[in-house]
Order: C-alpha cells, then sequence, then structure tokens
C-alpha cells in the first residue's frame, strides 16, 4: 500500500519530467533568440554600410536614415525584450529545480501494513514505487527480482536477476539463510573503485549468487549486511616490504599501517564478514612470508593468487630466482592460495593437472585451494558478430564447469572467484563480463546465467562433490 508521503514524491516526479521538457524548448528558443540577436546587429550594420555610404542625394539618405534607423531600433527593442523574457523563464526554471530537490528528499515513515477501506490506489500502484532505502538488514535490492516475503521462495525471472520487461522496477528481496555455505563465490572488480562502491558492487552482493569480495575494510558493513566475507586487500604493504628490501633497508615502519589496517577492520563492528588478507600475484615468495608470518598476530586467514610461473615453473618458465617460486618455507603461513590461468581446462588438462599438483607439493597441506574461471575479453570483442559471442561464452560456460569439478575435488575447496566483472581497461585492453554485456545487448548473457546457477548452487551449501 502507498503511504501519501510516497504518493505526493511519485507526482512530484512526474511533474518535473513534464517542466524538463517544456525547459528543452525555452533553452532551445532562448538559442535562436540569441543568434538573431547577432544577426541583426550585423544587418543592420550592412544594411547602413551599404544603404547609406554611397555618395548620393543628401536629403534622401537623411531621411532614409532616420526612417531605417527607427525601425532598427524598434526590432532590438522587440529582440532584446524576448531575450530577457526567456532569461527570466530559465531563471526560474533553475530556482524551481533547486526548490524541487530541496522538498523532494523522502522523509522516513513506518510501512503501512494494511490498506484502508476506502483506498482507491491499486496494488499495482504499489509495487511501481518503491522505498530507496529500508534499515532492516534482512532485506536488500536487486533489480529486476520479483517481490517476496521470505526466502523460501524463488524470483520468477531470469537466473541472472535480469528480466524481459525493460520497464520493470527493482523490488525488495528477502536473502537471509540464502547464503550459508563456508565455500565463497564472486567476482573480481565489485569492491571499490576511485568513487567509492559502485551501484553494480552493492547490487551483486545484494544477490544471493555472490558471497565473496576482495574489497577494503570501509566495505564490512554493507558486507555484514548483505552476508558477504570480504578479503581484505594488502597487496600495497606487500609492495613496500618488496621496495625497502631492493633499497637494502630493513625498515618495519609498514607494521603500523598493517596494525592499522586491523584496527579499522575491529572499529567498523563488523570484522566478522573479514575473512582475511589478500595479496594477487606476488613475484617475491620471500616477501609474502615476512607479510604472512607478521600477519599471524591478528589470527586471520591470509589469501595469496599466485601467478603459473611462481607456482610452477616447469609449467611456464619466465623467474630463474628461488625468490621467486613457491616453496613449503615460503609459503607456510598461508591459510588460502589459488593460480590464475584462462586457457581453457579441457583443452590444456595435462597442462592444469601439473599447476595444481605443483601447488599443492608447494604450498601447505591444509590450505583452501581457489580457482578463478574466465569471464573477460578482449576489448575488440565488443565489435564481435552475435554468433562470435555465443562461441566465445560457450567456451567460458565449458571452462567455469571444469573448474567447478576441480573445485569440487579439492579436499579443501576455497571457492571460485571470476576473472572478472566491472573490469574495464584500456592499459591491458580487456573487459569484464559485465562490460561486454553492456556493450553487446547482454552477448554474454548465457555466461552471466550459468555464473549465477553455479553461485546459488556454492553460496546455498548445496555444492555436491
Amino acid at each position: 500500500m502507498i503511504c501519501k508521503k510516497r504518493l505526493n514524491k511519485h507526482n512530484k516526479i512526474k511533474n518535473k519530467q513534464i517542466f524538463k521538457h517544456i525547459s528543452k524548448y525555452i533553452h532551445c528558443f532562448h538559442f535562436i533568440i540569441m543568434n538573431l540577436t547577432v544577426k541583426s546587429f550585423s544587418i543592420i550594420k550592412l544594411v547602413l554600410q551599404i544603404k547609406f555610404g554611397g555618395f548620393i542625394n543628401h536629403m534622401k539618405i537623411q531621411k532614409n536614415k532616420r526612417t531605417r534607423f527607427k525601425l532598427g531600433i524598434t526590432t532590438l527593442s522587440m529582440i532584446l525584450s524576448v531575450n530577457l523574457f526567456l532569461s527570466g523563464c530559465l531563471y526560474k526554471e533553475v530556482v524551481a529545480d533547486k526548490q524541487f530537490t530541496a522538498n523532494s528528499i523522502p522523509e522516513v515513515s513506518e510501512p503501512m501494513t494494511s490498506q484502508p477501506e476506502n483506498s482507491e490506489l491499486s496494488q499495482s500502484a504499489d509495487e511501481e514505487l518503491q522505498p530507496q532505502y529500508k534499515e532492516d538488514f534482512d532485506w536488500v535490492w536487486v533489480p529486476g527480482v520479483s517481490k517476496t516475503s521470505s526466502s523460501s521462495q524463488t524470483p520468477s525471472k531470469s537466473p541472472s536477476g535480469g528480466s524481459s520487461n525493460e520497464d520493470d522496477e527493482d523490488v525488495i528481496v528477502d536473502v537471509s539463510g540464502k547464503k550459508i555455505s563456508d565455500i565463497g563465490f564472486g567476482f573480481y572488480h565489485l569492491g571499490p573503485d576511485s568513487l567509492g562502491l559502485s551501484n553494480n558492487g552493492e547490487m551483486m552482493m545484494a544477490s544471493d549468487y555472490v558471497n565473496t569480495i576482495i574489497s577494503s575494510p570501509w566495505v564490512l558493513p554493507m558486507a555484514a549486511k548483505y552476508k558477504v566475507r570480504v578479503w581484505i586487500d594488502v597487496r600495497h604493504i606487500y609492495d613496500t616490504i618488496v621496495r625497502l628490501a631492493s633499497m637494502g633497508a630493513d625498515s618495519t615502519a609498514w607494521h603500523t599501517t598493517f596494525d592499522n589496517i586491523e584496527k579499522s577492520v575491529i572499529d567498523s563492528g563488523y570484522e566478522k564478514s573479514c575473512l582475511g588478507w589478500y595479496i594477487d600475484e606476488p613475484t617475491d615468495m620471500e616477501a609474502v612470508k615476512i607479510i604472512s608470518k607478521y600477519a599471524q598476530k591478528y589470527g586471520r586467514r591470509f589469501f595469496v593468487m599466485f601467478m603459473v610461473n611462481t607456482v610452477s615453473p616447469r609449467s611456464y618458465e619466465g623467474f630463474k630466482q628461488e625468490k621467486n617460486h613457491t616453496n613449503r618455507d615460503y609459503t607456510q603461513y598461508l591459510t588460502d592460495v589459488g593460480f590464475d590461468c584462462y586457457w581453457g581446462v579441457k583443452s590444456n588438462r595435462t597442462f592444469f593437472d601439473n599447476i595444481i599438483a605443483d601447488m599443492h607439493a608447494t604450498c601447505p597441506e591444509d590450505a583452501y585451494v581457489w580457482y578463478v574461471p574466465n569471464t573477460y575479453a578482449s576489448k575488440s570483442a565488443a565489435n564481435s558478430s552475435r554468433a562470435d559471442l555465443l562461441e566465445g561464452a560457450k567456451f567460458r560456460i565449458d571452462d567455469l564447469n571444469e573448474m567447478y569439478a576441480l573445485l569440487k575435488a579439492e579436499k579443501k575447496p576455497g571457492g571460485l572467484l571470476c576473472f572478472s566483472y566491472d573490469f574495464d581497461d584500456d592499459g591491458e585492453y580487456i573487459m569484464g563480463i559485465n562490460v561486454l554485456n553492456k556493450k553487446t545487448n547482454n552477448g554474454w548473457k548465457t555466461l552471466l546465467d550459468e555464473c549465477v546457477k553455479i553461485g546459488r548452487e556454492i553460496c546455498s551449501g548445496k555444492m555436491g562433490k
């Protein structure tokens, strides 16, 4: 049932939309009149020069001058009057827009649990308008998913949360009880960007198929709200250790930085949502040992995602020094490990088997193991044909399921972290699945649907062997 405050807000929004349409015409006419003003000055000047600049009858010139001068002044006066009128309209528009913005902030009101007997508002109108924010942590926003009153109900739209109707409004979905698994599923690049957490990031955390992200301590309250666990990225501390070592320095100043991060986790009040610490693709294993050993004092997990040539040099050569390769001494303080390789498991099975064997041999036996399915493409894929897009999606769907099978075979499965979702980088010339879908009218919808299906299975604790 719609309360009056929400109905008033809806009417104000419609009025503002109508006013904006009118203002477009005002802007257009104002632009035309301004141009006419400039043109008029030029034309009058030209007329005066042509008509009155020659050596013709003096009296006729004086008479014509007076007549045309009066006509020019009258024309200019009319043009300037119209200009002033339109300027006034634009000023009123700006003032009205500011007043609308100030008055349209939604007021907090208790939801109406029953419909008044004399109400003429329909249930469909109630579904059209939804509150922008609700403090109850058991309810979250998921675009395009049908409204449910309990976690046992099933969304009626597509598994990816999409809808065939582009006009569908965002609605509230109860996901309590759906994220119960300790095994993780998520995407890279759902965390903070340069301006904070993107709307896409919050929407994905609010879903019932993402329970793990890589981010920063400030996102912990939101993660707790949506039952998501957070790996805190400490790559910058690792980089500091490597830099100091390269200079021959033995500074421990980074200890304070790490301690402050731990303090911010505790001060957030949601430290239970922090899984631990994360480093992506380090190449100096001595630095990995130093930082992971120091982090033991916090009592949290430590996750490193390795490059293939650091965990299995026989599979992919590159680094020659011992400190660039994993061994049980360097990795002894790690609790979670993984490697990223996007070549396709099915077509490179022996290659993957060797990497997995080497990782198990050089990392702790009791470490949780994570896999990274491929959900990215070259930026040139934005111009691909529909057939090529579907072929690329099928390759990745097969690879996703192959890695899911590898995860199930692990004694201690950590989870799946798909690379990537919102990544859009000109330097590496690649983009994540969400960016590609936006540029290709959901060219990889089939892949996203498969991610959602597997994500829901994992998060709900229904992953079988």
